[in-house]
């Protein structure tokens, strides 16, 4: 018995530099789901001394994935070397789930000594992937110019041996004309191609100035097929637009937004004074008088000079006699086929109303029941109208509104 102690005190500690250690994990390459495949493990064994050595007497394989383990299999006796300097053990699976998944190999192991057979065991893990995980996201300029590439990448899919990106008709990717150009990279060269020779060669009409669009990209595996894909959405220019508020009952100011474009130029009606205009913004006394506040501008994309309004509708006070409401009310807005108005008091009966459409007013037909008018718009094009209201004594209110589809 004390030699026994004696042997476990002073000579198993040495005898750890017998341990078996694990060298590689070997996972097949282009995994599909379905596919039954070989995985190997290589290792090494302490045979230093005839008298001390190492015995495997079993190899463990536990597949897990988001740390819940969905297979645990044992490699049979006949796929493991149990004794020799090294060796390898083989097992084979199938029906993996898709995605990411880890692997962990154990070795159960003796060691063996003339005083005792210790047993132990040694454990490696590794990560693998299992068909074609879909791509996270497209990284790349939110904006494109029109016939200037620019690039566009994904993180490498695991098992992809190739990428399909699909892009808006007329573009090209890689030089490539669209709309699906296969067999690319992960990280290609994107160019819009309104007004381009690529364009004009195809007879293909791009999306227009100021649209948005959608490229998309999916993963390609020859063996195991194609991930799902991922899109990002891509503005081809930077629209501007222009609001207006009040400054005092006889000035106002307009907004353009963006405040950062090239260049800016206003164009005001000539019974309007221009006071304070800057780049973006401009300051006016509108002189008791209704217009509409024009910008020319350009954009980073492009050298083309482009224009947008806002309409200023002056109320006189009062609203026009005998009611002390500015405006009636109109609704929905934005309409679709039928707009109401609502009239602000019984008395304020109109004897005319117009809208206007492609900058000038025409006469429309009303019904009227009680305080309200029922105005037929379906047929105008969709965008900004004003209604004008003429009153048999009293200036006319206007009051706009937006016509969808």
């Amino acid at each position: 018995m004390k030699r026994l102690i004696l042997f476990c005190a002073l000579i198993l500690p040495a005898l750890q530099l017998f341990a078996a250690e694990i060298a590689t994990i070997t996972i097949p390459k282009n995994l599909c789901p379905t596919e039954t495949r070989t995985y190997k493990v290589n290792y090494y064994l302490s045979f230093n001394l005839p008298y001390v050595y190492d015995r495997v007497y079993k190899v463990i394989w536990e597949f897990s994935q988001n740390g819940v383990v969905i297979l645990t299999k044992n490699s049979s006796s006949g796929d493991f070397v149990p004794i020799a300097p090294y060796g390898e053990a083989n097992v084979s699976v199938g029906n993996l789930p898709l995605g990411n998944l880890k692997v962990k190999v154990t070795l159960k192991y003796y060691l063996v000594t003339p005083m005792a057979t210790i047993p132990y065991e040694e454990a490696e893990s590794k990560t693998f992937s299992v068909g074609l995980s879909a791509p996270t996201a497209i990284t790349g300029s939110p904006n494109i110019c029109n016939g200037v590439p620019s690039t566009y990448s994904i993180s490498p899919i695991t098992n992809a041996t190739s990428y399909t990106w699909e892009v808006p008709a007329g573009w090209s990717v890689n030089g490539i004309l669209g709309p699906i150009v296969t067999e690319q990279g992960s990280s290609v060269s994107i160019a819009s191609c309104s007004g381009s020779a690529l364009e004009r060669s195809a007879s293909i009409t791009c999306s227009p100035t100021f649209s948005v669009n959608t490229i998309k990209v999916k993963a390609v595996n020859t063996s195991c097929g194609e991930s799902s894909s991922v899109t990002k959405n891509i503005t081809t220019d930077y629209p501007a637009t222009v609001s207006h508020a009040y400054r005092s009952s006889t000035s106002i100011i307009f907004t353009a937004s963006p405040s950062n474009l090239p260049s800016y130029q206003w164009d005001f009606p000539s019974y309007w004074q221009a006071d304070g205009t800057t780049a973006s913004s401009a300051m006016v006394y509108h002189n008791s008088q209704s217009g509409t506040a024009k910008l020319y501008y350009t954009t980073f994309c492009s050298g083309n000079t482009f224009v947008t309004s806002d309409f200023f509708a002056y109320v006189p006070p009062g609203g026009g006699g005998g009611c002390d409401e500015p405006l009636p009310v109109a609704y929905p807005n934005p309409a679709t086929d039928l707009l109401t108005v609502d009239l602000p008091c019984e008395e304020q009966l109109y004897s005319s109303m117009q809208i206007e459409d492609n900058g000038s007013f025409k006469t429309i037909e009303t019904s009227r029941d009680g305080n309200q008018y029922s105005i037929d718009v379906s047929s105008l094009k969709p965008g900004l109208h004003i209604l004008r209201f003429k009153k048999e004594h009293g200036k006319a209110q206007y009051i706009r509104f937006m016509k969808s589809k």
